[in-house]
């Protein structure tokens, strides 16, 4: 099953990707994916925040924030999935993490 079309590494140009990787699929197929990203040092939270808001708002209709303890969540949901973008700080680097996770059983490949 191929990630859509927004999940890639170009989401955050300028971020390095440190991880990426799937849960296994439940019995349903459904599965999570996930990507890590590193800024450069000297990028501001601004700097992951206002890109990823920017992407998740032509993917779901409607975008939830949360602020908390210096980091930002974005979150939404297709009709089948549910997305998360989060941005702050990790040990003096900041950090992205984005996520979907599968609703609805995906469609069967081609």
């Amino acid at each position: 099953m191929p990630d859509p079309s927004w999940f890639s590494p170009a989401l955050l140009p300028g971020a390095t990707v440190t991880k990426k990787g799937r849960s296994p699929t439940d019995d349903q197929g459904r599965f999570t994916a996930q990507i890590l990203f590193a800024f450069p040092a000297g990028a501001t939270l601004k700097d992951c925040v206002d890109p990823l808001a920017a992407a998740l708002a032509k993917i779901v209709p409607t975008v939830q924030r949360e602020e908390k303890d210096g980091r930002v969540t974005l979150t939404g949901d297709t009709a089948d999935q549910h997305v998360m973008f989060m941005c702050g700080d990790a040990n003096g680097t900041l950090t992205s993490f984005v996520s979907y996770r599968w609703t609805q059983p995906p469609p069967a490949a081609p």
